[in-house]
């Protein structure tokens, strides 16, 4: 009998977590902003959702496609400014490295030549060698706050091609209103935290 209970009391849930997102409009299919950021060779793709609701989760996919053939590796950087941590689980991921890094961090940044202490979370996929029209992503699932109404995230990415003293470093965007911690020109986008 007890058995017979517990059962029901989870199909319960998860109807009424069904039913809930009904009611609020939520649907995993629905609701879905895609930027996309093609500069210098480099094309950059961010899907999230346009709207969460404090307290549930979501997932962010970014993807980066070199189209540079002598490039030799790169990056892919997601930054939080509001936050100088984040829980993010990571879903999918096609790089060498995918790290996150808290305050009082100090990350590489070739616009200063030399590493910057940070002052927000910042989330990295490296690749070591970037083939020609290779595509990287990471998909990662985050919880959303109850403190603030909006998330705003910047996205940019970097691209090395060369060799020795003719190494050089392109940055995706290439310009911007926005600018990172580390001094690059970011592309910010904003996803609404519902009550």
């Amino acid at each position: 009998m007890r058995f017979i209970v517990l059962l029901l009391f989870i199909i319960n849930l998860g109807y009424a977590d069904k039913l809930r997102n009904v009611v609020r409009g939520d649907s995993p299919s629905t609701h879905q902003q895609t930027q996309v950021i093609n500069s210098n060779g480099v094309r950059i793709v961010v899907r999230y959702p346009n709207h969460v609701y404090a307290g549930g989760k979501f997932t962010i996919y970014a993807s980066m496609t070199n189209n540079i053939d002598d490039a030799r590796m790169g990056g892919l950087t997601l930054s939080f400014p509001q936050y100088s941590s984040m829980d993010a689980n990571i879903l999918s991921k096609r790089f060498d490295k995918l790290n996150g890094y808290l305050p009082p961090s100090k990350l590489y940044s070739r616009v200063y030549n030399r590493n910057t202490p940070i002052d927000y979370y910042v989330i990295e996929g490296w690749e070591n060698r970037w083939d020609y029209r290779a595509t990287k992503h990471m998909k990662l699932q985050f919880i959303a706050p109850h403190t603030i109404s909006h998330i705003d995230i910047n996205v940019r990415g970097v691209i090395i091609f060369g060799k020795g003293r003719h190494k050089e470093e392109i940055a995706v965007p290439l310009r911007s209103s926005i600018y990172d911690q580390q001094g690059y020109p970011v592309r910010q986008i904003t996803i609404d935290v519902l009550k």
